[in-house]
């Protein structure tokens, strides 16, 4: 069995998890200043090259970076069905989502996090295997800005 780039890119993004959280306990343990502050910058480098795997390629249908954050949201369809749906990953072009039913591609909703203030008009695409892509809609400026805020957490949360 040939490995490819994806799964690659993915054992490559689980030892770096791996690698912050080890860093992370280091932390809780570490006495002094310096020491703290050594792996703050450690921890920091580590996010900087996630972001840099997380960026898609010049081939890459992708236009925005995404990152796997796997939490519960709400999704409103413009038809009245609502649910609850896993979220797999987002970007500031879109998230993959998986619910129960699948919606339907073209499907037009609003998908609420949680946290957030305002839903985020988004459509459905093709759904396989469960999951279906979400491609947000040109959102107004404050609210595309409190979604990249949100990602860039991710990178930058040390």
């Amino acid at each position: 069995m040939t490995m490819t780039d994806s799964d690659r890119t993915s054992e490559v993004m689980d030892l770096l998890l791996q690698a912050e959280g080890m860093l992370l306990k280091m932390i809780e343990t570490a006495s002094g200043e310096d020491h703290v502050a050594h792996v703050a910058e450690v921890l920091r480098t580590l996010a900087a090259l996630r972001m840099r795997i997380e960026v898609p390629d010049d081939d890459d249908k992708r236009t925005a970076a995404r990152i796997h954050e796997r939490a519960s949201v709400q999704i409103d369809c413009d038809d009245g069905l609502c649910c609850e749906a896993a979220l797999h990953d987002i970007s500031a072009g879109g998230a993959l989502v998986e619910c129960d039913p699948p919606l339907a591609s073209g499907t037009r909703c609003k998908v609420i996090l949680s946290g957030s203030a305002e839903p985020i008009p988004a459509v459905a695409r093709v759904t396989r295997h469960g999951v279906t892509p979400l491609t947000f809609e040109k959102l107004p400026p404050a609210q595309h800005l409190a979604l990249v805020k949100h990602i860039e957490r991710y990178f930058a949360r040390y």
